[in-house]
């Protein structure tokens, strides 16, 4: 229960943190910076808290490589794509929604794998904290 509890707060702080940073940037940049830095730090989380369990084939990586293009020929990030380059402050919010969203991912592999979680107690999980959290953050 512990790892799945973690999980849960792990992706509502990422909520919580992308969501700030749509408030101090574009759209398009927030989900560029939070879906890029999420691809890429799953895979390397993954395959240090995984390990050899979870395997990578250079026809994966392609793909993931070519998700990356795609993300950003999509949102067209204005940083990018002429425009006015967010702030510091900004850009590591987006970077931390990123990295707390992989750790819920991998979390996500490693309750599935052990057996240790249902989806639809990781689901009861995460609603409660979300509801906990937002609760808090309201007060």
């Amino acid at each position: 229960a512990g790892l799945a509890v973690l999980r849960s707060i792990a992706g509502f702080c990422g909520i919580s943190v992308m969501n700030i940073s749509f408030q101090m940037m574009h759209l398009a940049d927030t989900f560029a910076l939070t879906l890029g830095t999420m691809s890429l730090a799953t895979v390397a989380l993954a395959r240090v808290v995984v390990g050899a369990a979870e395997s990578l084939s250079a026809r994966a990586f392609a793909g993931g490589a070519i998700a990356l293009l795609g993300i950003l020929l999509v949102t067209q990030p204005e940083a990018l794509f002429g425009g006015e380059p967010p702030s510091a402050a900004a850009v590591t919010l987006a970077i931390v929604a990123g990295l707390l969203f992989s750790i819920c991912n991998v979390l996500s592999r490693v309750l599935g794998r052990t057996g240790d979680a249902s989806p639809s107690m990781l689901l009861s999980y995460f609603m409660v904290v979300v509801g906990c959290g937002s609760a808090g953050v309201a007060l």
